[in-house]
């Protein structure tokens, strides 16, 4: 995929896609969903607040194969354990862990 500048990509994303996103310097990519797109800002999963970003790229294909309703398995990078869920959001992917309150974005599914 080709990495677009905030400036020329206002127009090429939409609110609720996924997408990875870093500024000029940051040697780690970060996933996170659109939230507005002009301006272009992105939440990256885990944040409490959407930002602005040097450089944004869509996350292609990330969710395609999950629907609202599956059984998963999940868990964030540095966690021993899965968890058990189920998908309540393929767009952006959310998945509610059995027993928890409210669905959240994960690491891995």
């Amino acid at each position: 995929s080709t990495t677009l500048s905030t400036a020329n990509a206002a127009v090429a994303f939409r609110v609720s896609q996924r997408v990875r996103c870093k500024d000029k310097g940051d040697a780690q990519w970060r996933t996170g969903t659109v939230t507005s797109s002009r301006p272009l800002k992105v939440q990256v999963d885990g944040w409490d607040r959407a930002h602005s970003w040097d450089q944004v790229e869509a996350v292609s294909g990330s969710t395609a194969a999950f629907c609202v309703s599956q059984r998963v398995r999940c868990k964030d990078k540095g966690d021993a354990q899965w968890r058990t869920g189920t998908v309540t959001s393929a767009d952006p992917l959310e998945v509610q862990v059995d027993g928890w309150d409210s669905a959240h974005s994960w690491d891995q599914v």
